[in-house]
């Protein structure tokens, strides 16, 4: 929820990347760099191999902006399946 001059309202994001391990994994292989440097040159947490990991990740993001439903982009091939458990956690 969020406070709005219309009163409290449920926020949903549409528009939500799922970036697993094996997208940076595969960012990585495609510059030939080691897996931490895409994470120094994005500036970005690279989320661990286990989709609970990063479930957890998403869930403490979206709580902390009152995010109540999230529609997630799946990248990679197999990310769709990395995506459904990870929103199973929830």
């Amino acid at each position: 929820m969020t406070d709005t001059p219309w009163g409290p309202l449920p926020v949903a994001d549409a528009h939500v990347h799922f970036f697993s391990h094996t997208f940076f994994a595969s960012l990585a292989a495609q510059k030939g760099i080691p897996l931490d440097e895409v994470s120094s040159l994005l500036g970005w947490q690279i989320p661990a191999a286990d989709p609970a990991g990063l479930a957890d990740q998403w869930i403490k993001e979206l709580d902390r902006y009152g995010v109540q439903r999230a529609a997630i982009i799946a990248r990679n091939a197999g990310d769709d399946r990395r995506a459904f458990l990870a929103t199973r956690i929830r």
